[in-house]
């Protein structure tokens, strides 16, 4: 069985059925041809030696009229020369290029998180927003308060960190209000939407709101009002109208610039005055420490999703504020206004 015309007659009678493949001497002739990682190949067909299954690599060999048997590489094996695999060299080459795309991708990858948790930010802020838009139409649009009363208590609480949300821890009860008497409780009870998902809390001494906000007070959002914190020998170039409150219990009207007025923002827009001194915070976007002694120092990631009193979102990033005039660091901008001066603007 060297001829080609027999190769394609033991072929064809396979294809039908037939028992030629029953006869010793052509099988032992068929598999001298096939085995060892050999593939027949016949006009516009092609089949496997059944008794050497490992034939994807290696040369092609078939017959020709004469006799003789031709050799020839598969095109498609280019890479495979001599039926071997890969050496180490290539393997190391190719573990080294996935290395480098894969150190490629994942900074991509860890913005397209963080942006996913800006978005839900956002979206947390704007149902805030609703909220306190029906409060304030209840409330002959005067905007909320920045102390409360608990029922049945005389303490007066701090709501500017607790506009909503679930009761504090028991040891933070003396600070904070309980659920039911913040300002939002029957507008937006207590739930996920006053959570921010990078909330990393507030060293705060002596309340060490940790490990998160959410966590110890039950809000992670934070209201513009009340006093603002500023550094010794700092302060506003302008005079506030109210220092003291800020635009809780304004009227509407009473705000210069709705679509600028800062109404509900994170801890990382401002600056904090506690027992040991001022603080700064980071969230969006922190590596390492998120609780700052000096903001010059720090990276440029001052970011926070912010609540305008017209009742849009946005996240701006506060460093330039922070951290190239920090003293002043309230005064306005193009984007945003802490206070009222005044004089009315």
């Amino acid at each position: 069985m060297s001829s080609y015309d027999d190769v394609a007659e033991w072929y064809d009678a396979v294809q039908r059925g037939g028992t030629i493949v029953q006869d010793a001497a052509m099988r032992a002739d068929f598999t001298r041809l096939t085995c060892d990682r050999e593939l027949i190949c016949l006009p516009k067909k092609r089949f496997y030696d059944p008794y050497c299954m490992n034939v994807a690599f290696g040369p092609r060999r078939f017959s020709v009229g004469d006799g003789s048997v031709k050799e020839r590489w598969p095109a498609r094996f280019p890479a495979f020369g001599g039926g071997q695999g890969f050496t180490l060299i290539e393997l190391l080459v190719v573990m080294s290029i996935i290395t480098i795309l894969a150190g490629m991708m994942l900074p991509s990858l860890s913005r397209a998180k963080e942006k996913a948790r800006q978005t839900t930010c956002i979206n947390n802020l704007r149902q805030i927003g609703i909220a306190l838009k029906l409060y304030v139409d209840d409330q002959s649009s005067r905007f909320p308060p920045h102390i409360v009363r608990d029922p049945d208590e005389l303490h007066l609480r701090n709501t500017t960190m607790t506009m909503g949300g679930y009761d504090p821890q028991p040891r933070l009860l003396d600070f904070f209000p309980s659920a039911k008497a913040r300002p939002l409780y029957s507008y937006l009870t207590p739930s996920e939407v006053y959570r921010c998902p990078v909330d990393k809390g507030q060293r705060l001494a002596p309340l060490k709101l940790k490990p998160s906000n959410w966590s110890s007070i039950g809000c992670s959002y934070i209201y513009n009002a009340g006093r603002l914190a500023t550094l010794e020998g700092g302060g506003f170039r302008q005079t506030p109208d109210d220092p003291a409150r800020g635009m809780a219990e304004k009227s509407e009207s009473w705000v210069p610039s709705p679509v600028q007025y800062i109404f509900m923002h994170e801890p990382p827009a401002r600056l904090y005055a506690t027992l040991t001194g001022p603080e700064w915070y980071q969230w969006h976007y922190s590596r390492g420490t998120t609780d700052l002694d000096d903001p010059t120092v720090a990276r440029a990631q001052f970011y926070s999703p912010v609540l305008f009193v017209d009742g849009h979102s946005a996240v701006p990033n506060f460093s330039r504020s922070l951290m190239t005039d920090p003293y002043y660091p309230y005064e306005p901008t193009r984007d945003w206004i802490w206070y009222k001066s005044a004089d009315g603007n």
